[in-house]
Order: structure tokens, then sequence, then C-alpha cells
């Protein structure tokens, strides 16, 4: 009877029916997980096309202007996902906003899911409800809502990878895992570069621990930063990827020179979220397996690519999203030093991004729908004459 009033509530105002979903998921109930779900993919139907969005719905009116010949489309070689369905929903007539929608509730469908199985075999948490509640939370806000919602590609094939190496490692589904993982790179075709990686850490030689993955680590970037002209070209030669190293946001570039002090702070706190995951590796915490030598990969990925500022945090993302469940997997007190400061890291990075975005939230979007029904919202699209009209608001903000 509960549930049932929690999801007429939902519908009424998912608003509203907040605070009991979060009791529920508190207590471990599946479908609160999946309103939760719902829920941030209504908030990210609301949120207004800005940056990155911005394109993909000029995208999108341009396939309802001239409707794609072919099922499968892309504009950037590999990256078929979003641009076929953003083909398809143009030609059926469904706005944009649903497809934004159906990614990001995927996403954190994904993500939950991985928690919540990764913490049923953590005794610890299955038998005290304020460390698994805490590692919820941690989970929660790891997970990177703004790039999901506003980047879409990236942060969606983060989340189909991660899913892959869940089902590929933890399950033993070799040839499910395979399907999401070559998903994750017909999403984003930076994926391409950390796939073979799945698979390479099965054999022996490929097997290094932390220590290891350190040195070579800082060996990559003291290499990156010496040849960074080569590796540039190598990069180049994948296309839409040098515009983060030759090009506009690259090496040196007047975008990076640019940023701001907050910009380079909010940086150094994202890159900070690695730090205690890494030292509880140090200390042993994470038994060796094929997740603990990918992420000691994808740690010296994130030492070759530390020269170039944009790319960075896509690798770093990357590392965080394998790395993560095996820290809640492992996990013995969330009242440990290492737990706090993961956890304040986490928190920092999703509230200087939340405030960041503070000026599309409070003055552009249409996030005070979230109180109203279901289907009011599900109604709501921000049409082609706001993309126009608005653009100035957000470009010089």
């Amino acid at each position: 009877m509960k549930k049932v009033a929690i999801i007429l509530t939902f519908i009424a105002s998912p608003l509203l029916a907040l605070p009991f979903i979060i009791h529920e998921v508190h207590h471990r109930q599946p479908y609160a997980y999946v309103l939760f779900s719902l829920f941030l993919a209504l908030v990210a139907f609301l949120y207004p096309p800005t940056h990155d969005l911005w394109r993909h719905n000029m995208m999108y009116y341009s396939y309802v202007q001239h409707p794609a010949d072919s099922l499968f489309v892309t504009q950037n070689g590999l990256d078929y996902v979003l641009y076929s369905l953003t083909a398809l929903f143009a030609k059926c007539n469904i706005p944009f906003e649903y497809v934004r929608f159906l990614l990001v509730f995927f996403s954190y469908v994904i993500y939950f899911k991985v928690f919540k199985e990764v913490a049923a075999q953590n005794t610890i948490l299955r038998g005290s409800s304020t460390n698994y509640v805490n590692c919820f939370w941690l989970m929660f806000f790891f997970i990177p809502f703004f790039d999901i919602c506003c980047g879409l590609r990236q942060g969606f094939a983060v989340a189909l990878y991660t899913y892959g190496v869940y089902l590929f490692y933890l399950k033993g589904k070799t040839c499910l895992g395979c399907v999401f993982l070559l998903l994750s790179v017909f999403t984003h075709f930076s994926m391409i570069s950390v796939l073979p990686l799945v698979f390479l850490v099965k054999f022996k030689p490929f097997q290094i621990n932390i220590k290891w993955a350190l040195v070579l680590a800082v060996v990559a970037y003291a290499i990156s930063l010496a040849l960074f002209g080569y590796l540039n070209n190598s990069v180049e030669a994948v296309g839409e990827q040098s515009t983060y190293t030759t090009g506009s946001q690259g090496v040196g570039s007047d975008y990076v020179a640019s940023r701001s002090i907050r910009s380079h702070i909010t940086h150094a706190i994202y890159y900070c979220m690695a730090i205690p995951l890494i030292v509880f590796t140090l200390k042993g915490r994470i038994p060796e397996s094929k997740m603990y030598y990918l992420a000691n990969w994808l740690l010296v990925l994130c030492g070759l690519m530390l020269p170039y500022y944009t790319v960075t945090t896509r690798y770093v993302l990357i590392f965080m999203t394998i790395s993560i469940p095996m820290f809640i997997a492992n996990c013995t007190s969330t009242k440990t030093l290492l737990f706090r400061l993961e956890f304040l890291f986490v928190f920092l990075t999703f509230g200087i991004r939340a405030f960041h975005e503070r000026h599309t939230i409070l003055n552009l979007s249409k996030e005070y729908y979230i109180a109203a029904p279901v289907p009011v919202i599900l109604a709501q699209e921000y049409d082609k004459t706001w993309l126009f009209t608005t653009q100035n608001d957000w470009v010089n903000w």
C-alpha cells in the first residue's frame, strides 16, 4: 500500500514524493531506486539546453527539417547512439527533451544497480544501515549529473562502460558485458582508448599493482609533457579530440589561459577525489582482481593525459567509476578518515558544479515544474525560438 501511495504521489508531484522516495532508498526498496532515477531524469528533462546541449538541440531541429535517410546516424565517426536517437525522435516528432530524459534515466539505473549489488557483497554494509546510507550518498554525489545531462555522450558512455566492466568481471556475463562496452564506444568515440584495457588485464604481463601504476603514471606524465607535440598529432587522428589538445582548448591555448582561479580550484578538487582511493588501495584494502588491474591502468592513462586540461577530467571520471564500487565493496567503516575525505571531495565537486550552474538553473530553467504533475512536466519543451532568444544569456555568463 505504501509503494502504491508513493508512486501516485510521484505522478501528482515528483518533488512532493522525493522525501518518501529517499526514505525508501535508505530502506533498500528496489522500486525506490527506479523512482529516484525517474526523478533525476525529470530534472534533466526540465534543464535548459546550454553549451553542448544547445548544439544537440540545434542538431535535433536540423533533423526535423532534413530527416535522416538511415536508421544509424553519426557525425563523429563512431558516435552513433545519441545522433541516431536524435534523428529517430526528430522523425517521429518527439521533442529532444525525451532523449536526455532516457539517457539520464538509464545512467542512474545503471549506477544504482551497480551500487546495490556491490553493497550487497559487503557484510559490513548489509548489517549497518548507517554505513549503507553513507555509501549510497557517496555514490550519488559522485555520479556526474551535469556531465550526463549537459554533455550526454560522454556521461552516458562512461555509465555504459562501467556496467559493461561490471558484467564482464563481476557477473561473468562476457557476451552481455561486451555489448555494453561496444555501446559505450558507439556513444562516445573516446571510450575506444580504454576498451582494450578490459581485455589486456586478463593476461599476466598487464596485471600491475598500484605501486607500479603510480610509477608508470609519473613516467607517462613526464613523457607526455616532453613529447606532447607528437602525442597531439596522434590524438588528432581521431578527429574531435584534437580540439582539446592542439585545438582551441589544447595545451597553451587562450581557453586554458583564460580559465579563472575558481575553475582551476574546481579542477584541483576534482582530481583530489582520486587521492583517498589511491591511498586506500596502497594500504592493501582492495584485493587484487581484474577490476583492480583495470583501475591501475586507468590511473596510468590519467597520468598520460594530465597535461591536457579538458581531456584529463574524462579519464579521471572513468578511473573513479571503476574505483568507487571497489572502494564501497571493501569499505569496513564510513567513520574512517579516508571515507570522510572521499565524501568531502565528491560532495564539494558536486556542490561547486551546481553553484557554477546557478544562473542556468535559477534564471533559464523550468525546474519549478518539478513540483507539477508528471504529465505537465512532460509537456514542457525548449523550442527553436527559445534556443535563439536566450543564447546570449548563457554565452555571456
